[in-house]
């Protein structure tokens, strides 16, 4: 007798289009909520926006200042970011928040993909949702700090390690994942 077994790939319950759509609709909705009605506040907001305005101004884009001094706190990386934000949109009430509404969505995406690509996209599309009702996630993601980047940072540094490791992709995922690790801190760490 021959029993045909299932075949382990094949999705049984395939998620529709249009839930994955709706949830970044959410998300991003969830997210954007307030911007551009507030202007930065204590206590590190109004200071890295002063420091990316500074950059702006002057054109010095690899040391950042505080007025005439050094401001060694943290790397350029977010600074930058805050600047090619402004560079954008060309007001800082509307720009301070885009690097991290950009990285909330970032990581989402990612936590989704990879869900996806592991398992299925039905547990993708529940370990994003996972992320997004988390209390400190929105608390996070909805300030202008350094933190939200350096989350976006290191959850695509696992992805790529993860493609790499996991589901033998090429090598150039495993390069991009130390990039990564690399990158976010100098962006976070003091030198």
């Amino acid at each position: 007798m021959n029993v045909a077994h299932p075949n382990p790939s094949a999705n049984p319950y395939p998620l529709p289009e249009r839930a994955v759509f709706w949830f970044f609709a959410v998300a991003f909705l969830v997210l954007f909520a307030g911007y551009g009605l507030r202007e930065p506040w204590p206590a590190d907001e109004p200071r890295f926006v002063l420091v990316a305005k500074q950059m702006v101004e002057s054109g010095q884009w690899l040391f950042p200042h505080r007025g005439i001094e050094l401001y060694p706190d943290k790397p350029p990386v977010y600074f930058w970011l805050l600047s090619l934000s402004y560079g954008l949109i060309g007001s800082w009430r509307w720009s301070f928040l885009l690097p991290s509404l950009l990285s909330g969505m970032g990581v989402l995406w990612l936590v989704f993909d990879l869900g996806k690509r592991l398992w299925q996209p039905r547990a993708g599309l529940w370990a994003a949702i996972a992320v997004l009702v988390s209390i400190q996630f929105i608390y996070q993601f909805k300030r202008a700090q350094i933190d939200p980047t350096l989350v976006c940072m290191t959850t695509a540094a696992f992805y790529a390690l993860a493609r790499y490791l996991l589901l033998a992709d090429s090598r150039r995922w495993l390069y991009l994942g130390f990039f990564l690790s690399g990158l976010g801190v100098i962006t976070k760490g003091v030198g």
